[in-house]
């Protein structure tokens, strides 16, 4: 019988698959408190739910939650739970839980809530649950049911992350998570900071007060790194946090100490276009960065104003000038079908990411995000309407669903726009490969987009950027 099930729903499609970071580190926090924990990731495991419930037998079973598809299979999972073992309790949390708490636990499957950051709540209501320890009303970032009323207790503080234990990295099939890049053969995700000190106005930070960037210490990133050498065999590490270098001087001294300890480790990170800097990114060179993904988001100055970024196209294309300079593979993360975005607005992002010669270009099509100020500016302009159930909420936010738009362009002429730009981007690394003779990296995108969908989308951008062509 296993205490606390935390449970990871079905959220994509591929395989190799992203690592539950939040899961993991409450996970090994729990251990910690000496609870016994599992983790089960619908996104990876192949055990049926069922079976694995009557398996472990959890008296907690705490379920994480993103504003997406996840949701359906969150609330499956939960009324399977309810069904099967209808004595244990049900936790949601996470940032959809953190957004919406009274409605999520209003739902009958649903016994408490934790809101914000999970650990120390977790552990809390794990002493009061199986140990009949503390008191649920004094337990900070929960909400719970009594007597017929939805009750929310006040927020706590952040934790240090240095104070937390390694991630419970042995609690998941490990291989299912280690990618294949362009720069090393086993990559793996390292979140080492939470939070973003940016405003920008299509983010949920600003809602759920995570506004407020921490980040681990240096020495704390690379006792992770240097642990994952040692049991996994990993030599590249893609940094997943929203804003790895909002902390310059923790970036440089984690270079130092790369370079210090002569760890041979290729590694990437997301950054934004206007804390660009050549003498650091020049360190981060030397110390085995290869490839930085930066937000662009438009190629139009009034988009790029609605969006709050702080940045202009002329920032934009300097920065990527510099990492061309300094010898860094650039990505450029955009989206088309932005409120009231126009079709001459759409061309100015298509004629602005044609001019970067961007290694990568990752386009989504936008989705209004709950607890972003652009979502509720949607909202008041009747882009977009309020989502009553969980249900619909969950179709909703799925960005695969490109029937959603709250822009001036015909949704068919939106989608014919993003088959290009995923069609461009897969003839753009499938050339590197054959460049440079990486044929099993060839095979590895060959499988990740095996899918029907993925390949229906291929062959319709193969047909419009042909055309395009023969027009000109």
């Amino acid at each position: 019988m296993t205490d606390i099930l935390l449970v990871n729903p079905k959220s994509i499609d591929v395989l190799p698959s992203y690592l539950p970071y939040g899961l993991l580190y409450i996970g090994a926090y729990l251990r910690q408190c000496q609870f016994s924990v599992k983790i089960y990731d619908a996104n990876t495991f192949t055990q049926d739910f069922s079976d694995y419930l009557k398996k472990e037998k959890p008296e907690i079973i705490g379920i994480s939650i993103l504003s997406g598809p996840c949701l359906t299979d969150a609330i499956e999972k939960a009324r399977i739970t309810r069904r099967l073992l209808p004595q244990a309790k049900i936790v949601f949390g996470g940032i959809h839980a953190t957004l919406f708490p009274r409605q999520i636990l209003r739902k009958e499957f649903v016994d408490f809530v934790v809101m914000n950051e999970g650990e120390h709540p977790l552990a809390e209501l794990s002493e009061f649950i199986l140990k009949r320890k503390g008191n649920q009303e004094e337990i900070k970032n929960l909400g719970y049911k009594k007597a017929g009323k939805l009750l929310l207790n006040p927020l706590r503080n952040f934790v240090n992350l240095d104070d937390l234990p390694l991630p419970a990295w042995d609690l998941l099939p490990m291989e299912k998570y280690i990618h294949q890049k362009f720069y090393a053969k086993r990559v793996l995700t390292l979140h080492t900071s939470r939070g973003c000190p940016w405003n920008c106005s299509y983010c949920y930070n600003q809602a759920v007060n995570f506004r407020r960037w921490r980040g681990m210490s240096a020495e704390k990133i690379i006792e992770q790194i240097e642990y994952l050498q040692s049991q996994y065999h990993i030599t590249g590490f893609q940094f997943y946090d929203d804003e790895f270098d909002a902390d310059p001087k923790r970036v440089e001294k984690f270079c130092r100490l790369v370079l210090k300890r002569n760890l041979r480790i290729k590694w990437s990170h997301y950054s934004r276009i206007n804390v660009a800097d050549e003498k650091r990114l020049r360190l981060e060179k030397e110390a085995g960065c290869v490839f930085v993904e930066f937000g662009v988001e438009s190629g139009s100055p009034r988009l790029l104003k609605l969006l709050n970024k702080q940045q202009t196209v002329n920032q934009v294309k300097k920065a990527f000038k510099i990492c061309q300079k300094v010898g860094l593979q650039a990505g450029a993360m955009f989206m088309i079908g932005l409120p009231t975005e126009t079709e001459e607005e759409m061309r100015q992002t298509q004629k602005l990411i044609a001019s970067l010669a961007a290694f990568q270009t990752i386009c989504t099509i936008y989705h209004p995000y709950p607890g972003s100020p652009l979502y509720n500016y949607c909202w008041r302009n009747k882009l977009c309407q309020p989502l009553p159930s969980l249900e619909e909420q969950g179709r909703y936010f799925d960005l695969r669903d490109t029937q959603v738009n709250v822009s001036q362009i015909k949704t068919e002429e939106l989608q014919e726009a993003y088959n290009s730009f995923v069609f461009n981007n897969v003839r753009q690394e499938l050339k590197f490969c054959l460049t440079t003779g990486n044929w099993s990296l060839v095979w590895s995108h060959i499988k990740a987009r095996l899918g029907p969908k993925n390949f229906a989308i291929i062959i319709s951008g193969m047909r419009n950027y042909y055309l395009q062509r023969i027009v000109r």
